[in-house]
């Protein structure tokens, strides 16, 4: 049983009953995205292979924000396969990642209806077989240039890997390059936040049930190594860094909770625990969609710089916003004394030492992992294993004779 001090409010939809109906019946969601304008959330709905769209304003008044749902567009397609991932290349463009297929990137309806669902082809894809880097994607990220081209960042379940496959958003939308960015430490990555600067890289790792940042500024390629590892977090899956990239949301699918980390004057190196664990949704929803573990809790993370807005979605509670303001609130930063430089410098030899234990920790766990699985996939473990079941069926019995006592 989940009791937190810390419960969250969520905001309010100002939406008719249709809109709140259609949300209601949208099933499990993954992940979540604002438009660049803030005018638009994309929701991606897993098992009925449709990308939901709203169009939305926010409203504050002295009783707190409010957020108005005034449009829905669904945009279904014969390749949309288990939709994950969700993220705007621009206003008018979305791409999507699907856990049984590959990228699709479509373009936005016109909406004239309050509620709609149109059939749409994708405008540009990428086959999960077409070059081998995709596998199972998850979550994707969308980071955008001024030279008409955007990064598009791909969390590969299976593969565990980060693809980087870039895009000419020019008069005619192609693909330029595509390779692996990351294929070291991760474990099932499942979730991607880019802080605002583009600076920081912040990569959900499901099985290792830690976040890794990455120093962006630092360059990255497949053997890049972590400058931050995020801990006290079970299943982490949906990122989102609030604007000014100094505090990490982290939602875990395990439990209801976000957990809220924070920078310090090291920026994100070195070895973190949350500053605070908020409730973000009620114990009977949470304990209706926990039916294994990593399931439950919530999913999608995206936060919206231009209203301070921060939606998450899940299965049992499709949508739902809440004010990062309120959340900071309840997780401050311990008020600190601005460090001098000879006392900065120490903290960074102290968090990057930290960063050395803990990778060496990690390479030994990783080593008895891989040691572990070729014992399994060898040909004796495979040829004994009639025995083995025998021997426990042997002993099922015997336990089962024992005359009992009493």
């Amino acid at each position: 049983m989940f009791v937190s001090p810390n419960r969250l409010a969520p905001i309010p939809f100002i939406a008719s009953q249709q809109i709140r109906d259609a949300i209601a019946g949208m099933g499990r969601t993954e992940d979540v995205r604002f438009s660049p304008d803030g005018r638009q959330l994309a929701v991606a709905g897993y098992f009925r292979n449709r990308i939901s769209v709203f169009r939305t304003h926010v409203h504050r008044s002295a009783q707190g924000p409010h957020i108005e749902l005034t449009q829905l567009v669904h945009i279904e397609s014969t390749s949309l396969i288990h939709p994950h991932g969700v993220d705007f290349i621009d206003d008018r463009h979305i791409v999507v990642s699907n856990r049984r297929g590959g990228l699709e990137i479509f373009a936005v309806p016109e909406r004239n209806e309050e509620i709609s669902t149109v059939s749409e082809a994708a405008v540009l894809s990428v086959a999960a077989e077409a070059n081998g880097l995709l596998k199972a994607p998850g979550s994707v990220r969308v980071s955008r240039s001024e030279l008409g081209r955007a990064d598009l960042l791909v969390c590969n379940n299976q593969g565990d890997t980060l693809t980087r496959h870039l895009l000419d958003t020019g008069k005619q939308l192609r693909w330029i390059e595509q390779g692996t960015k990351l294929a070291k430490w991760l474990d099932l990555p499942d979730g991607l936040a880019l802080s605002e600067d583009g600076r920081w890289l912040a990569v959900s790792s499901h099985e290792g049930h830690i976040v890794l940042v990455y120093d962006l500024s630092a360059g990255l390629d497949v053997e890049s190594d972590p400058v931050g590892i995020l801990r006290g977090v079970f299943a982490p899956h949906g990122l989102a860094f609030s604007a000014d990239g100094n505090r990490l949301i982290v939602a875990d699918a395990d439990t209801p909770y976000l957990h809220v980390y924070a920078a310090d004057a090291t920026g994100w190196c070195g070895v973190r625990f949350p500053l605070a664990s908020l409730q973000a949704m009620d114990v009977a929803t949470y304990e209706r969609g926990h039916y294994a573990p990593g399931e439950g809790g919530v999913k999608g993370v995206s936060f919206c710089g231009h209203t301070g807005i921060l939606a998450t979605t899940c299965h049992h509670q499709p949508l739902a916003c809440f004010d990062l303001e309120s959340i900071c609130a309840n997780a401050p930063v311990p008020a600190e004394v601005e460090p001098a430089v000879e006392e900065t410098s120490l903290l960074h030899e102290r968090r990057k030492e930290e960063m050395r234990y803990e990778l060496l920790i990690m390479a030994r766990l990783t080593d008895a992992k891989a040691y572990t699985q070729d014992i399994l996939d060898s040909v004796s473990w495979r040829l004994t294993r009639p025995l083995r079941d025998s021997k426990r069926l042997v002993e099922g019995l015997r336990q089962k004779m024992i005359p009992r006592r009493g």
